[in-house]
């Protein structure tokens, strides 16, 4: 970890004019293969890195745009891109409150005023792992979501890459709040569940389940198979991941939305 993290700092000392892009190109490679182990993407890792590029002066070279693509697509492949935090809180139909990482399949957590829906499927659950999350504040409220994450925002959904200071989302109650404060901070975890309605009020604000992997639409569509399975007493519960790795990239990249 020690010498990606210093590959890739080199990068971050290019200088204005980007005269080293071809050295951050170099330490992309070298660091992309470092957060591999057996295949297995350390998500930690990939997301120090990318955050490093993504403050580097260089960040708008061509050079290192790719790097930064590349660093997203691991994240994406790997489950980390589309998630919560750990301590990130929802509502159960019983009016109880759990942290992200105690929820369970079956439980029912608000997705809207007087409206629950059930946890069917988790696209990931990684306890052991820390990320940079979008901070997306109102006067009542305050969320943590990876960038690539859908919310309801000025009537419709958007990135939380893309909410900006004024914006409107809307909370648990239905009524819509103005953003006063976008920032980003790192967070412990990585916990995305989805429920039959394809949405999910996280620390009272309502969000989508879904990520900049598929559009939420053609995910919900996509997913719709593994809800009548659910529904029919049929669930992949822990061993879903591994159940899945043979299928389709394209199926792929709709379950990990």
């Amino acid at each position: 970890m020690k010498l990606l993290l210093i590959l890739a700092g080199l990068a971050s000392l290019a200088t204005a004019e980007c005269d080293m892009a071809a050295i951050a190109k170099i330490s992309a490679d070298v660091a992309a293969k470092a957060c591999l182990t057996e295949g297995t993407a350390d998500c930690t890792c990939l997301n120090e890195v990318l955050a490093i590029y993504e403050d580097s002066a260089c960040a708008n070279d061509d050079n290192f745009k790719e790097a930064i693509a590349q660093y997203k697509k691991l994240l994406d492949e790997a489950g980390c891109s589309g998630c919560f935090p750990a301590h990130a809180t929802v509502e159960l139909a019983n009016g109880k409150i759990k942290s992200m990482d105690q929820v369970v399949l079956g439980d029912k957590l608000r997705v809207g005023p007087n409206e629950f829906s059930e946890v069917y499927l988790f696209t990931t659950q990684m306890a052991e792992t820390t990320s940079k999350f979008s901070k997306i504040v109102t006067n009542n409220a305050s969320l943590l979501l990876t960038p690539g994450h859908y919310i309801h925002v000025n009537g419709g959904m958007a990135q939380a890459r893309d909410v900006k200071v004024g914006d409107v989302v809307v909370l648990a109650s239905g009524e819509k709040a103005p953003v006063t404060e976008v920032d980003s901070a790192w967070g412990s975890g990585l916990f995305n569940p989805h429920t039959m309605h394809g949405d999910v009020v996280v620390d009272g604000i309502k969000t989508s389940t879904y990520t900049d992997a598929v559009h939420p639409t053609l995910a919900h569509a996509l997913l719709s198979p593994l809800r009548v399975m659910y529904s029919a007493g049929i669930s992949m519960g822990s061993d879903f991941r591994g159940a899945v790795k043979g299928l389709p990239q394209w199926v792929l990249q709709a379950i990990n939305a």
